[in-house]
């Protein structure tokens, strides 16, 4: 591999960082870049919060959003290497209420059911977003429709989930999917493990890695490293867009969702992702074997 010239790309990302923070598409950006286990690119402009200007430091917090998802894949390659289920197992399997599920079509501004989906719903498909489960603009708008109670954990996700109509045919197709596909991995994990989500990821994944930073429910330390959320207001000016003491969208810290609701730094990021560069092992800790990464 062709060694990266650390200066140029220094320059590179900090010249770029910096015209989205004149044009006000960001209030700041960090940065950093490794090869070979090393180190190359480490940058920080602007601010953690630009109506107070406080600048963007080392350590600071984000809200992960889908970066999440990642965790989650690797959360579940877990599930596998222990022998709880296999990537192709059905998820009627483990949760019956996904054995008929149809597929659903839009008419007079609604979702109604078309035809029953001939394919079973496989775990594999979830997290490779090939299951039609709530995505594109079916899910969005079934999503929409959601009670409040479906947000209160991973389980009322699921339960939700399950009552729904499939964007098209499981495995015949690829559409984003936001966050409750993941949820289902979740939920099995917790039954799988007798633990809370958030416990198996922390006591599987952060842990061993030496991971400190990445969290579900931040410490009051943490949230005080938090970068705001921002929106860009007339003139070219960014605003704060309060969200409390939540990790995604407003959702209560007890939805440990698969797909998003993770905060941490980029430097603990950056050891999850050495370890999945390192076919997963970072630092002499193998979190999975490497022919499980391949399969990521």
């Amino acid at each position: 591999m062709k060694k990266v010239n650390a200066e140029l790309l220094n320059n590179s990302l900090n010249a770029m960082i910096e015209r989205d923070i004149m044009a006000a598409n960001l209030a700041g950006a960090a940065a950093m870049v490794s090869q070979n286990g090393k180190l190359v690119a480490d940058v920080r402009r602007g601010y953690s919060n630009a109506e107070t200007k406080t600048p963007l430091l080392p350590k600071a917090l984000f809200r992960y959003a889908s970066l999440t998802k990642p965790v989650t894949a690797v959360a579940a390659l877990l599930g596998v290497q222990n022998g709880w289920f296999s990537l192709d197992d059905p998820i009627a399997k483990y949760y019956p209420e996904f054995k008929d599920m149809y597929i659903g079509k839009l008419e007079d501004g609604k979702v109604i059911a078309d035809k029953k989906a001939e394919n079973t719903l496989k775990i594999y498909q979830l997290l490779s977003h090939s299951s039609g489960l709530l995505c594109g603009e079916i899910g969005v708008m079934q999503i929409g429709a959601f009670s409040p109670e479906a947000f209160l954990d991973i389980h009322a996700a699921k339960k939700a989930a399950a009552s729904t109509f499939l964007s098209f045919e499981p495995g015949e197709g690829a559409a984003y999917s936001a966050y409750q596909a993941f949820d289902i991995i979740a939920c099995l994990l917790e039954e799988k493990s007798g633990m809370p989500y958030a416990d198996f990821v922390e006591k599987n994944i952060f842990k061993p890695l030496g991971i400190q930073d990445i969290t579900y429910s931040p410490s009051d330390a943490q949230w005080s490293r938090m970068v705001k959320m921002h929106d860009r207001a007339e003139g070219n000016q960014m605003l704060i867009t309060e969200m409390g003491a939540h990790t995604y969208e407003r959702f209560p810290l007890s939805y440990t969702s698969g797909g998003a609701g993770l905060a941490g730094t980029i430097e603990d990021y950056l050891i999850f992702a050495e370890m999945l560069c390192g076919e997963g092992e970072y630092k002499g800790i193998r979190i999975l074997d490497k022919k499980l990464i391949e399969s990521m």
